[in-house]
């Protein structure tokens, strides 16, 4: 048994994080204490650590990148596991019903029960799953002007890419594009 020098309970020593500096090799402060102390700390330094955590990750990308493939190679089953409870417990299910919404709201009036532009997107989303098949890589259907952003849901926004660039994208707008499709825009209507 150790006594934390923070919430001074008496605790058995699984109870403790090790430090190889320290006599009986453990912290002196207990696991939940730590776990306390670094959210609190995260809490009021959120920028510096984002920060610092972007230098290490691209100072240190290769070998981040490689444990964590090692790691998802390893615990397929494990991997699956943290996403399905990860989508359960963040409910994912009410995300997608507001995009599927704010995707409906998104369509141009010039569009709204136009058969020939409901195949065209029909068209590109089974485009999409085709690439998908043939090279093994998984595509996405991307709104080169985010909806987020005020973009439009019709064809003439949306393009396939591979789900890493459209991950890595995020909701950043080619100005060009952007004006070509804002152009396109206001000559149909």
């Amino acid at each position: 048994m150790k006594t934390c020098s923070q919430c001074n309970q008496s605790k058995s020593f699984s109870e403790f994080a090790k430090r190889k500096l320290s006599k009986d090799g453990l912290q002196v402060r207990c696991k939940d204490c730590n776990n306390l102390n670094n959210k609190k700390w995260y809490i009021d330094n959120k920028e510096q650590h984002n920060n610092t955590s972007a230098k290490n990750y691209n100072k240190n990308k290769e070998r981040y990148n490689k444990r964590s493939k090692q790691w998802y190679l390893n615990n397929t089953e494990r991997h699956k596991e943290l996403m399905f409870n990860h989508r359960e417990s963040n409910c994912y299910s009410s995300y997608h019903a507001k995009r599927r919404a704010l995707m409906k709201e998104a369509i141009p009036d010039f569009v709204i029960g136009c058969d020939i532009e409901a195949k065209r997107i029909k068209d590109i989303y089974e485009l999409s799953s085709r690439l998908t098949k043939a090279t093994g890589i998984q595509h996405h259907v991307d709104h080169m002007i985010p909806i987020s952003k005020g973009g439009w849901h019709w064809s003439a926004n949306l393009q396939i890419i591979t789900a890493h660039e459209n991950v890595t994208k995020h909701a950043k707008i080619n100005t060009d594009v952007k004006h070509t499709i804002e152009e396109m825009y206001n000559n149909a209507t």
